[in-house]
């Protein structure tokens, strides 16, 4: 069995983050592991106190209580979810390691399929901004789907998707995931790549008819487009791609400083991201 990791901090969006990979689950007949890391807790109490005379020692954090509390959370984190899904298969794990550390281990032992998380954490203003769920797009060998505040997955009803594609190598492997876990008859997933006019049209022509070729099938039922949009201003070219095709979820292969970065550190996060409740779902090393 497959199963969906959901990395959890007890925050206000937990809830509603797991809802989200449960009706997933449900639809996919995948496990469900929720996973709770207290590093960043335990971190975050030895902290060096300066004052004018001197630097006081690292105050050692009471790791019982805290190790103790969160998993007194979980057990009841896992109760909840098991009464509201009663036919899913749930795990846990509560950790002290790090974070990065743990979903690598899970990733590699536990069939993981994708991990779903909040992308508010505890403490943080903004969806994304700073976020557990952007340090995960940095190292995750699956993909993840970054779950905003108050989002509702709609399952079956699930919106249009945009997979904005820059040509990465595994990109035809990244639109398949998608149609095979995303795409229903009731929405359709566009491939975009949004062109500056002065690059290589031929290149990115050539690019693109590589990169559909396998989904010809799907291409005639109407369930997947692929299609290049030049353009000068990238801000404007998604605000309207979001709006008139009506997407409800942003796919994207993350490359250092690449769409990503022009996401978190533009405009359109934003006035999308944030305004509208998109979720993100991201590859890295897929």
């Amino acid at each position: 069995m497959k199963n969906i990791l959901v990395p959890v901090d007890y925050s206000e969006n937990t809830a509603n983050t797991i809802n989200v990979a449960c009706s997933f689950a449900n639809q996919h007949q995948c496990g469900v592991v929720l996973l709770h890391s207290y590093f960043e807790m335990a971190l975050a109490q030895s902290i060096n106190t300066v004052t004018p005379d001197d630097i006081m020692p690292v105050i050692e954090p009471d790791l019982g209580y805290i190790k103790e509390y969160s998993e007194e959370a979980m057990k009841e984190l896992v109760q909840k979810t098991g009464e509201k899904y009663p036919s899913l298969q749930i795990n846990s794990l509560v950790t002290g390691l790090e974070l990065k550390e743990t979903i690598e281990e899970q990733c590699s032992q536990s069939n993981i399929l994708m991990i779903v998380i909040g992308a508010t954490g505890r403490g943080k203003k903004e969806s994304f901004s700073g976020s557990t769920a952007s340090s995960l797009f940095d190292f995750s060998p699956v993909p993840v789907l970054a779950i905003p505040d108050e989002y509702k997955y709609k399952g079956e009803k699930l919106g249009n998707i945009l997979y904005a594609t820059n040509f990465a190598e595994a990109a035809q492997t990244e639109v398949k995931f998608i149609l095979d876990y995303f795409i229903r008859e009731t929405n359709v997933l566009h491939c975009c790549h949004l062109r500056f006019y002065e690059n290589d049209s031929l290149l990115d022509d050539a690019q693109m008819e590589v990169l559909s070729k396998p989904f010809d099938e799907e291409i005639k039922a109407g369930v997947v487009t692929f299609e290049i949009i030049d353009t000068n201003d990238t801000d404007e070219t998604l605000s309207n791609l979001v709006e008139t095709r009506k997407i409800e979820l942003i796919s994207f292969h993350e490359h250092n400083r690449g769409l990503f970065y022009h996401f978190f550190h533009k405009s359109i996060a934003k006035k999308h991201l944030y305004q509208f409740n998109i979720p993100l779902l991201v590859f890295r090393k897929f």
